[in-house]
């Protein structure tokens, strides 16, 4: 990592990195400020240098004025900007975060992520994990995990256009039927629930054909058109294609 070796520097390379975990971390029983320090003499930062550092990442993220207060006594908003700040407190070039917005807001997923994107101006590299895919469409590379493994790694325009075929958005009664038929076809790879509609893994050339074959089978159908696929679709197309 950064050019170093994990195995023979593991010093070296994590003094380059912060890591944000997906549980809150800090100590509740310590004040804003002393987990800041913790932090710092964690990472050697020296003390002239840290009193800068730690003033600045607090007017960063609004957290001036409440320095003294306990950790415990803070809002989850307030805990989650200070998390990041002690990742951030000896100037790492690479921050990995587990999960970070999970469980957190809308208003607050998305200021987190203005953040995250002043960072990332910054020159800082972000490498995190999400189950939320419209959050994976905001990276600049993609890579999904399965059980460990890695299933494909790419940008999000280039997994989109790796799917094979086209997906087709779905609205049809009985809906039951209208699956069942569709997933009996060998020119559909799959069949998935996407909120009231489905989203149909079509692979033929003949989008059309599909209505008309439906309709034959006594089934109505009010919308059936390609959509562009989402990383969702890709990375469900390739979970049921790797056997997951």
């Amino acid at each position: 990592m950064l050019g170093k070796s994990v195995r023979r520097e593991p010093e070296v390379v994590r003094e380059r990195v912060g890591y944000v975990p997906q549980q809150f971390g800090l100590y509740g029983d310590l004040t804003v400020w002393e987990n800041l320090r913790l932090y710092a003499d964690l990472y050697h930062v020296p003390q002239g240098a840290f009193e800068i550092r730690a003033r600045s990442l607090l007017q960063e993220f609004r957290l001036l004025g409440v320095e003294g207060r306990m950790t415990a006594a803070l809002s989850g908003g307030m805990k989650q900007k200070l998390a990041l700040a002690c990742a951030l407190v000896h100037q790492p070039q690479v921050l990995l975060l587990d999960e970070p917005t999970t469980g957190v807001d809308p208003v607050s997923r998305r200021q987190f992520w203005r953040t995250l994107y002043d960072l990332h101006r910054q020159g800082i590299t972000l490498v995190l994990t999400t189950p939320y895919l419209d959050e994976a469409e905001r990276a600049s590379r993609v890579a999904f995990l399965q059980r460990g493994r890695l299933v494909a790694c790419d940008d999000p325009r280039g997994l989109r256009g790796s799917l094979p075929g086209r997906v087709v958005e779905l609205v049809a009664e009985p809906r039951a039927r209208a699956q069942s038929l569709l997933r009996a076809r060998s020119d559909v790879r799959g069949v998935y629930v996407f909120g009231d509609r489905d989203r149909v893994w079509y692979t033929g050339s003949d989008v059309g054909g599909l209505r008309r074959f439906l309709e034959r089978e006594g089934v109505r159908v009010e919308i059936l058109r390609p959509v562009l696929p989402s990383l969702e679709d890709v990375f469900v197309a390739r979970l049921s294609s790797e056997g997951g």
